[in-house]
């Protein structure tokens, strides 16, 4: 049986008190919600819980990632997840870019000259896995109109 509905400043304020890393149970004396409803919430959200950082691992993280290091090697080295690490960080990745035609046409043009992926990503901004996903899914749908158009002309 579902609770009472959620208001936007409520989410808002979920948000807040979980990235400031406050406990389930905080947040919810804060909002006057139980813990179920607080992890429940956090869940359809995606909004995970970490484990505490101290101030030594939080310096050698700031530390390694000032040295060059990516997020995904420095969570390998201190054995942590990267969403810890990142958080860390203040890395957020929820962000993405929308292709535009031209730089979709950059990508394909860039690889009918033989560039591999993460020369491409470099080149363009994006990651290796950005633009490797960007060409199969165009590919795809650019298969796919090429058969609808052969069978409208067969019809």
């Amino acid at each position: 049986m579902p609770g009472r509905p959620w208001t936007r400043s409520q989410l808002l304020e979920l948000r807040r008190l979980h990235d400031e890393g406050k406990t389930a149970r905080q947040i919810g004396l804060a909002l006057n919600r139980t813990v179920f409803a607080i992890r429940t919430r956090c869940r359809d959200l995606g909004l995970r819980w970490f484990v505490a950082v101290t101030v030594e691992e939080r310096a050698q993280i700031e530390e390694l990632h000032a040295a060059g290091v990516r997020d995904i090697d420095i969570a390998s080295q201190l054995h942590r997840a990267v969403d810890t690490v990142r958080k860390v960080l203040g890395i957020h990745l929820a962000v993405k870019k929308p292709w535009t035609v031209a730089e979709t046409r950059r990508l394909y043009r860039l690889r009918r000259e033989g560039k591999t992926y993460p020369e491409i990503g470099k080149l363009m901004g994006r990651s290796p896995h950005a633009c490797v996903m960007r060409y199969v899914n165009f590919e795809k749908i650019r298969k796919k109109r090429e058969a609808d158009r052969k069978r409208r002309a067969r019809a």
